[in-house]
């Protein structure tokens, strides 16, 4: 094993050099998305899983774009069918969901292949299921008229646009998509127009975005602000462009049939909203997943920036129960409670889309510990540190706190960038007592 000796920054009156035994893992990047969880297929309905996984497999996407586009198409057909009964309150079935990946990425083609169902009913009904571009004030009557539900489903982020405003140079106008979201009433009296309102509207989204258009998403205070952006489930894409080999296969005709077979039942089920229960065991379930992402809120916990964010995490946890339930038993669903399998898929799903959500706010720029990160990491790579302590870096970086200097500590400890010497004890606080070593391969470009 090497000794790697040590270079000293620190204006402490120890100026020993420090030998560090030991090894050191290659750190995670502060930019990478590589070690994001994949999408938990298994956790899906029987048919569902297999035709997630054999589009996944032939248009040779993330399966997180694939499986992503089938619980909004579940969304779609299911809607104001149900709602799941959480004890203190009920959650709708309906999401919110976001997929980012760069152009060339098949995302039009993956998203007519799972929805292809939905445009041949709505095709052959005359039933209103899903647009792909409209306004908020044509949204709302196409919603009155429609049973209260619809969804949009676009492979491009131009309702964003539509949502801040940007057409007509108007003010942004995101009222229905807020409380389409939760069910909560809405109304619309124009001069123009006669009266529209809906006592418990439920919206689908889902778009298919490039990285960029997340960038700019970020920099609109009124949708973070209002928390439109909280109301989505985001997919950090791995793209594929580049990689992929020619596709000799394609999907199988009966796979095609046996999944529009499976939504055409879902969207045939009686339009009524019932009321679904959870089994004892996935109550409890869903009450420790409660608590365990109430606990990541907090101070130093993964959604301690994005807390608007994570409160409503559990509530589509539930939601998502609800859709692999009704997926499973369809008419059965009211008279089967939601049994703890089911519940840990959604959970399982849940806790994909957390560390997904975690770096796409990372890449609007709204997790400042990630930025503090960067510029301790600035100050190694160009001073060439060794080994420093907290109050060197509050020094030469500009930082202003020693909270700060202790937020951006922790992101470099857990990616492996640094590791914790020693801690003395002088009363001055932790981060400004301990030692910290340096990773050598972190200044390697």
């Amino acid at each position: 094993m090497n000794t790697i000796e040590a270079k000293v920054w620190s204006s402490s009156t120890d100026k020993n050099i420090v030998s560090l035994q030991g090894e050191w893992t290659e750190p995670i990047s502060l930019d990478a998305t590589s070690e994001l969880p994949e999408f938990p297929v298994e956790a899906l309905d029987k048919t569902g899983r297999e035709m997630v996984q054999m589009v996944t497999d032939v248009n040779q996407v993330d399966a997180g774009l694939t499986g992503t586009i089938y619980l909004s198409v579940l969304s779609a057909c299911l809607a104001k069918q149900a709602r799941v009964d959480l004890r203190t309150h009920t959650e709708p079935l309906n999401l919110y969901v976001c997929s980012i990946l760069p152009s060339g990425e098949r995302k039009s083609a993956t998203l007519t292949i799972m929805s292809n169902p939905l445009v041949r009913y709505q095709s052959e009904t005359g039933t209103v299921l899903f647009v792909d571009d409209i306004t908020p004030e044509r949204l709302g009557g196409i919603m009155a008229e429609n049973g209260e539900r619809l969804a949009i489903l676009s492979s491009e982020g131009g309702i964003f646009d539509i949502m801040a405003g940007r057409y007509g140079n108007k003010a942004p106008n995101i009222d229905l998509f807020l409380k389409a979201h939760a069910g909560d009433p809405w109304s619309s009296h124009r001069i123009s127009r006669a009266t529209e309102s809906m006592g418990s509207p439920a919206l689908t989204i889902c778009i298919t975005v490039q990285p960029d258009v997340i960038k700019l998403l970020g920099t609109n205070g009124q949708l973070r602000g209002r928390g439109l952006i909280a109301r989505f489930l985001y997919s950090h894409c791995e793209p594929k462009a580049g990689f992929r080999q020619r596709q000799r296969t394609a999907i199988k005709q009966s796979l095609e049939m046996k999944y529009g077979s499976h939504i055409y039942n879902l969207l045939n089920l009686p339009f009524l909203e019932r009321t679904l229960k959870l089994s004892s065991q996935a109550q409890r379930t869903w009450d420790r997943f409660y608590n365990e992402a109430e606990a990541e809120l907090r101070f130093g916990g993964k959604l301690y920036h994005f807390t608007d964010w994570g409160s409503k995490l559990p509530g589509a946890v539930a939601r998502i129960s609800g859709l692999l339930h009704m997926s499973r038993y369809g008419h059965k669903s009211e008279r089967t409670p939601i049994d703890s399998d089911t519940m840990n898929g959604a959970i399982a799903i849940g806790r994909y889309y957390m560390e997904h959500a975690i770096v796409t706010f990372e890449l609007m720029g709204e997790n400042p510990c990630i930025e503090l990160a960067k510029r301790i990491l600035e100050f190694i790579k160009r001073n060439d540190v060794n080994q420093f302590k907290g109050r060197d870096v509050l020094r030469h970086t500009g930082i202003r706190t020693m909270k700060e200097v202790e937020q951006g500590l922790k992101v470099l400890h857990e990616r492996c960038y640094i590791k914790e010497y020693s801690a003395e004890k002088n009363g001055k606080g932790r981060p400004e007592g301990a030692t910290y070593l340096v990773n050598p391969l972190c200044k390697v470009d």
